[in-house]
């Protein structure tokens, strides 16, 4: 199984461009690093069932998830074009994270 190396923490402030924003992130929240070595994160998408952060990598054709107790691990590979003959273009995986196998596992 591959793994992407675990960040180091970082933090950051969050920009507050509307007074909206207010009541979806709490005022005193920060930015924390959870990953990286990703060629290019798509997504993210909350999974409550999994309790988890979804993000497609998608140069990669690969699907990640973030846990809080694990990290982040593999979750699927293929995520998008999964024929036999090498892929010819720039986007392989699946973008975001809309990808059905996913609903379904």
């Amino acid at each position: 199984m591959r793994r992407v190396r675990p960040a180091a923490p970082t933090s950051g402030e969050v920009e507050r461009l509307d007074p909206r924003f207010d009541r979806l992130v709490a005022r005193d929240a920060t930015l924390e690093k959870i990953a990286d070595g990703f060629a290019w994160v798509e997504g993210p998408v909350w999974d409550r069932r999994r309790a988890a952060l979804i993000s497609s990598d998608i140069p990669n054709n690969s699907v990640y998830k973030w846990d809080e107790g694990n990290g982040t691990s593999l979750l699927l590979e293929p995520s998008g074009y999964s024929g036999a003959a090498p892929f010819a273009g720039r986007e392989p995986g699946a973008h975001g994270c809309c990808n059905r196998q996913l609903r379904m596992g």
